[in-house]
């Protein structure tokens, strides 16, 4: 999560949508002008804005990197929230669940063994994995969290998507409607691909059933990124 006071927004960090490339590309915009925005580690809170961060947060008023919205509304203040740009990362929602697939797999959160597994029981178990919680996507580790970085109550609050796909060519727009330098933009890959060994085209992972439970329950990402409702329109996000 990230606020800047000078450009006056408020980046909302999604799961499994580039969104730590995306924070690195804004927190320039939320130090002191001239402030090497590699330096460790970064000021939390200053006059300029809100740096939380996967290594930059405590347990406080801001709520750590993946923050509901409702609490960085109470926090920074229902006028200031209201007045500033949101921002928000957002990934076809039939690659990101793949991704979250392959991610619940590895780690130190391991929820998944997939270990040894062949193409086909791979397919059946992700399969399993879309099913699990009856369909409610929406509660599995990650989804939730981009539901509520994103609205209040059942009303989204984000001004500017940037999609996943698209990562460079939409923060630039961000960036031009938020009046901010371009020049400083910093995009680039920031973690390691947990899906490394996947080759399979994304509408390959899906049945008729998995897909319609993608559909129904994510239906407001599909709306936000402007995304085809067909698995095989579907592209991947190579990085993550």
């Amino acid at each position: 999560m990230l606020i800047s006071h000078r450009y006056q927004f408020v980046y909302m960090k999604t799961f499994k949508t580039a969104s730590t490339a995306a924070e690195n590309a804004l927190v320039p915009f939320c130090l002191a002008p001239g402030t090497d925005p590699t330096i460790r580690p970064l000021p939390r809170e200053t006059e300029h804005g809100i740096i939380s961060t996967g290594g930059n947060h405590g347990d406080d008023c801001w709520g750590g990197p993946h923050a509901p919205v409702k609490r960085i509304r109470a926090a920074l203040g229902e006028e200031l929230f209201d007045r500033y740009s949101k921002i928000a990362m957002v990934r076809n929602p039939f690659d990101k669940t793949v991704s979250a697939f392959f991610w619940r797999s590895k780690g130190h959160d391991v929820v998944l063994d997939i270990s040894g597994l062949s193409r086909s029981q791979l397919v059946s178990k992700f399969r399993e994995f879309v099913q699990t919680t009856g369909g409610d996507i929406r509660t599995r580790p990650g989804f939730h969290v981009d539901y509520e970085a994103t609205h209040l109550g059942n009303q989204q609050v984000i001004d500017h998507w940037v999609r996943s796909e698209f990562l460079e060519d939409d923060m630039r727009r961000v960036c031009a409607s938020c009046s901010m330098e371009p020049m400083e933009l910093r995009v680039g890959k920031s973690k390691t691909a947990s899906r490394s060994g996947d080759r399979m085209p994304i509408a390959d992972w899906y049945d008729r059933s998995t897909a319609d439970i993608v559909r129904n329950e994510l239906g407001w990402m599909f709306a936000a990124g402007g995304y085809s409702l067909d698995p095989d329109d579907a592209s991947r996000v190579l990085s993550t």
